[in-house]
């Protein structure tokens, strides 16, 4: 392992800047964000509610599965293993905005699965209600 490795900074809330190697972990939110791996200088910002995995091991990070940067012109690929970075296979533009266009999709049929469930519970509850208010 060398002295470049990615450590685990607890926040209560992610800051709007980071620097090389900080990885902020909120707890609370269940996000984290940190500075690409290529040194470009880019926030980073990590879902670990539904689309990241983070372990912390001895204050290090291992992140699954890899980080894609999408958001940012070096379209950076690579996965976070006990705090070194792990470059991965580089993907072209169309292919990150094919893939970026599928998790899309998904997260939109996903919400309305949630949806769709929510308004079931909540009529189930109101029933119950009623019941105790006559």
């Amino acid at each position: 392992m060398n002295g470049d490795a990615y450590r685990i900074i607890e926040s209560e809330r992610l800051p709007p800047q980071v620097g090389p190697f900080e990885f902020h972990y909120s707890r609370r939110f269940e996000m984290a964000a940190m500075a690409c791996a290529c040194g470009c200088g880019h926030r980073v910002m990590l879902n670990l509610l539904d689309q990241h995995q983070l372990v912390i091991e001895g204050g290090l990070p291992t992140v699954t599965p890899s980080i894609l940067v999408s958001d940012a012109p070096c379209l950076s690929h690579f996965f976070i293993r006990r705090g070194q970075v792990e470059w991965a296979q580089q993907w072209s533009k169309k292919t990150v905005d094919r893939v970026m266009q599928s998790q899309v999709r998904r997260h939109v049929e996903q919400d309305k699965k949630r949806k769709a469930k929510s308004s079931f519970l909540r009529r189930c509850a109101d029933w119950f209600k009623s019941w105790f208010d006559r």
